[in-house]
């Protein structure tokens, strides 16, 4: 959708910081690696893997007593290509558009 943006990140690169993953992303191509607040390895995600889906459904609809990013990283292990939405207008595509909805 047209909130919609298109981000590159070189291997090694931080692809969200500890408080940052806010915003609801999906990988087009590469991986990365996601990590605790210690730095312990959590998971590896590749194409067509979400990233920040938990908070983005955490913070879904009128109720956003748990706003806020959570405590991991991300790492890109090869050079990746991430589709990034802003949570708010995606939330206000997804009102305005009932096929979309999640139900």
């Amino acid at each position: 959708y047209g909130n919609a943006k298109w981000e590159t990140f070189a291997p090694g690169e931080c692809i969200f910081q500890k408080g940052q993953n806010t915003r609801l992303q999906v990988i087009a191509q590469g991986g990365c690696d996601i990590f605790d607040g210690n730095w312990r390895k959590l998971a590896s995600v590749g194409v067509g893997d979400f990233l920040g889906v938990v908070n983005y459904l955490a913070c879904r609809g009128d109720n956003h007593s748990h706003h806020g990013a959570f405590g991991t990283y991300s790492r890109a292990t090869e050079a990746t290509t991430v589709v990034t939405w802003d949570s708010e207008l995606l939330n206000e595509k997804l009102k305005r558009d009932k096929d979309l909805r999640l139900k």
